[in-house]
């Protein structure tokens, strides 16, 4: 598709109309991690994408509307992986999965890079800030907190407000490693490592939160 211009025939089907939107989506995705945001344009998205920028503006009002589709596009990924199932018997054990699902996209070398871009240009493009932290909050966080939720209901979990413990045990697992891959070094690089440490947090987690039982 990135060879060919689109060419206007109508209103596209949905399997089409959808096909475009993924195809926007990962120029969109690639330009804003070679480029930056403040440097990739609307017209330079639609340039590569080989649309017109009608097209292109019809999808997405404005730049920031475009880049939290990115963003919501890079972590409804790491959902999918997770799957939304409501194991009521067993939550603690999804939850060391999800913990396991965000550990690995956010050490993924496109998705630091992406991070980057948020935190070196925020300050100038408050939207970014804002699109990162409403997918986060609304997406990831949202899910564990329902893990917490189920985890009380079958006495697993302790007593508490089910976003802190969620927050607590998501930052308290990827806070240090996600910072160490942010300045350019390279931590947990092995499944084995990866799992070594979140065996480790895990063992904390459960002493402040869970009942003591291992999973």
């Amino acid at each position: 598709m990135e060879g060919q211009r689109i060419k206007k025939t109508g209103r596209p089907d949905r399997k089409a109309a959808q096909a475009l939107g993924d195809h926007v989506i990962r120029i969109a995705d690639a330009l804003f991690t070679e480029k930056g945001y403040g440097v990739t344009s609307m017209a330079l998205v639609a340039s590569r994408a080989r649309i017109g920028k009608d097209t292109l503006y019809r999808r997405y009002p404005d730049k920031a509307t475009l880049f939290r589709d990115v963003v919501r596009r890079r972590i409804d990924d790491m959902l999918r992986e997770i799957g939304e199932g409501d194991d009521e018997r067993d939550p603690l054990r999804r939850l060391k999965s999800l913990g396991a699902a965000v550990l690995d996209k956010m050490l993924e070398p496109e998705f630091v890079k992406l991070q980057r871009i948020i935190i070196a240009e925020a300050a100038s493009f408050p939207e970014l800030g804002t699109a990162a932290r409403d997918r986060w909050g609304s997406g990831c966080t949202e899910i564990c907190v329902k893990i917490i939720e189920q985890a009380q209901r079958v006495g697993s979990c302790r007593p508490g407000r089910p976003d802190i413990i969620a927050r607590s045990f998501l930052w308290g697992l990827v806070g240090d490693p996600f910072y160490q891959a942010l300045i350019g070094e390279r931590p947990l690089v092995t499944k084995a490592e990866r799992w070594d440490y979140l065996d480790d947090v895990w063992r904390f987690f459960n002493i402040g939160a869970g009942t003591g039982s291992a999973v």
